[in-house]
Parts: C-alpha cells; sequence; structure tokens
C-alpha cells in the first residue's frame, strides 16, 4: 500500500510539472512589426511578430483560425499593427507553431496599451 501512494505522489509531481511548463510569456509595451496570413497551411494560421523581441518567441506568436476569439483578435492585431498601436502580448511558450524551427509562441491575449 506504501508503495501504491508513493507512486501516486510520483505521478502527481511529473503531471504537475508538465502543467506548470505551460506557462505563459509576457512582452513589453511593443508594437507590431509584421503580420502574415495562410490560407492553407493550419487551416489558416496567423503569425506576428513584435518590434521588441520576447524571450522564448523571439520570431513571434501565432494562431489558428479553430481558436476561440480567432475574429475579434484578428481584428485587434490588423488594428494595431496598422495604427502603430503599442501592444502588450502574452503566449504559451512551450505550445510551438509547427510552420516553422523557430520559436514562434502560441498567442493567448493581446492588449492595446496607449502611446
Amino acid at each position: 500500500m506504501k508503495s501504491f501512494f508513493k507512486l501516486l505522489s510520483c505521478l502527481f509531481i511529473l503531471f504537475s510539472a508538465f502543467a506548470l511548463s505551460d506557462e505563459l510569456t509576457t512582452s513589453p509595451y511593443t508594437q507590431i512589426e509584421s503580420v502574415d496570413a495562410f490560407t492553407d497551411f493550419g487551416d489558416g494560421d496567423i503569425i506576428f511578430d513584435l518590434v521588441a523581441k520576447v524571450n522564448g518567441c523571439e520570431r513571434g506568436y501565432w494562431m489558428n483560425k479553430n481558436h476561440p476569439g480567432y475574429n475579434t483578435t484578428m481584428s485587434m492585431i490588423i488594428a494595431a499593427y496598422q495604427a502603430k498601436t503599442r501592444v502588450l502580448v502574452r503566449g504559451y511558450s512551450q505550445r510551438r507553431w509547427t510552420g516553422s524551427a523557430g520559436p514562434f509562441c502560441q498567442l493567448y491575449s493581446i492588449r492595446y496599451v496607449p502611446n
């Protein structure tokens, strides 16, 4: 019975480590440098990068057309890019975009910041 609880404890610690490794990165206040849209790859993936690079997400951020909030978020990205509005971006550093070997992080949120 003790060995069962030891095994259970080890599994809990192991799975907790995996859950915690999917942490969010946060950019500094910066502008969007470029936006790319793909018609077929990943069913309509969008990638964008920032003027100020984020450690672990140096190439930028990505999202897929199937992600909840895609339309609203895409509108915000385009508007911020065109108006050169400063943004604060958060993304999952462990959820990489399969379209590149470079570190693109999955977008979690984007916030406009007054200039």
